[in-house]
């Protein structure tokens, strides 16, 4: 997100459903955990700084090189 005096403007949106985990899906596939213990497990996982760090370097990227590798000039 870009804050100014007037206005934020959102850069990117990740939503937690669509934020998945090859591990915790293969662990929800064997009945291991439900989709609640997932979803926990996920947000806790989205909300690391880690994780974040990581997301917020992803977007700079594209936003550099765009998601086809295209420098965002020659577009």
């Amino acid at each position: 997100m870009i804050r100014t005096d007037t206005d934020n403007l959102i850069l990117a949106y990740l939503p937690i459903k669509d934020f998945r985990l090859p591990k915790l899906d293969q662990i929800l596939e064997k009945g291991k955990i439900d989709e609640t213990d997932y979803l926990k497990a996920s947000t806790y996982k989205l909300m690391h700084q880690t994780t974040l760090k990581e997301i917020s370097d992803e977007v700079y990227k594209q936003m550099q090189v765009g998601r086809r590798g295209k420098v965002a000039s020659q577009l």
